[in-house]
């Protein structure tokens, strides 16, 4: 286990990890997955992926390592998917509604039927925290959308 990876056996003082967990892959092939799935959002509507980004790490990332440790317990975490999986819930307009509900679609398979998912749990969450995003930054700034 690496010193930045999610772990239910990591020392409490340790909550670093609670943000780390969320840039620390499995390996190469791990970290370009979530790069390719983090493409659309970005390219779709740059602005809410850059204004996201900050509120997403800062707050939705130990908000889902807390949900993960609770629920799932891990021995180890690792991956920004369930971040990726916030931003395709960040894109405002008709784009926004499309990206949604393709991830949606994703969550729904993903949770039903596992293609080599471990924790389809956290994808669940990132997209919780994608809508409370959302949220937050329409609320703080009305004309994003």
């Amino acid at each position: 286990m690496t010193r930045f990876a999610l772990s239910i056996d990591a020392p409490w003082w340790e909550v670093w990890r609670l943000w780390t967990g969320h840039l620390v892959h499995y390996d190469l092939r791990h970290l370009a997955l979530n790069v390719i799935a983090a493409l659309p959002p970005v390219v779709a509507y740059p602005k809410a992926a850059a204004r996201a980004a900050a509120l997403l790490f800062a707050i939705a990332a130990p908000l889902i390592s807390i949900g993960i440790l609770l629920i799932a317990r891990p021995h180890e975490y690792r991956g920004a998917s369930a971040l990726v999986i916030a931003l395709w819930f960040i894109v405002p307009g008709r784009i926004g509604y499309t990206l949604m509900a393709l991830a949606s679609v994703k969550l729904i398979v993903e949770t039903f039927h596992p293609f080599g998912i471990a924790l389809p749990l956290a994808h669940w969450l990132g997209a919780a925290a994608g809508v409370i995003t959302a949220r937050t930054i329409q609320r703080c700034s009305p004309s994003f959308s």
